[in-house]
């Protein structure tokens, strides 16, 4: 089970829940062009027993108006919990920082152990 969410911020906690604020966004609004984005993503991963391993790694990398702003970035990722059942899960929270030069859609990839994860879609727009 996998899950991909921007917002504008989030907490963990301690029996691995999270608190979000403001999920589930795609519209960024901007005064002016550059402009410093930071975008706040979670990417919630459960495994099933046979798929634990001790090191995960993820690749994140952001786009906007058909530019590369956010290279490949390669995160290992420790799994040591277990639930009773055996399966782990874990929440990977990212700040993504980058300057938009121009109003245009976006989109975020990410691969978990190099299997590719949906896109994750935004756009961010001039306010009037």
């Amino acid at each position: 089970m996998l899950a991909l969410i921007l917002a504008d911020g989030f907490t963990e906690n301690k029996d691995d829940t999270i608190n979000l604020w403001r999920a589930g966004l795609d519209e960024y609004r901007v005064t002016a062009f550059p402009a410093t984005m930071q975008l706040h993503l979670l990417i919630r991963i459960e495994l099933e027993p046979e798929d634990v391993r001790p090191l995960h790694w993820v690749q994140i990398r952001v786009l906007q108006a058909g530019h590369e702003v956010l290279p490949w970035q390669r995160m290992p990722i420790s799994i040591s919990k277990r639930d009773v059942e055996g399966r782990a899960r874990v929440n990977m929270m990212s700040n993504l920082g980058f300057t938009s030069i121009e109003a245009g859609e976006g989109m975020i990839e990410a691969s978990f152990d190099d299997i590719g994860l949906p896109l994750l879609r935004f756009r961010v727009t001039s306010t009037p």
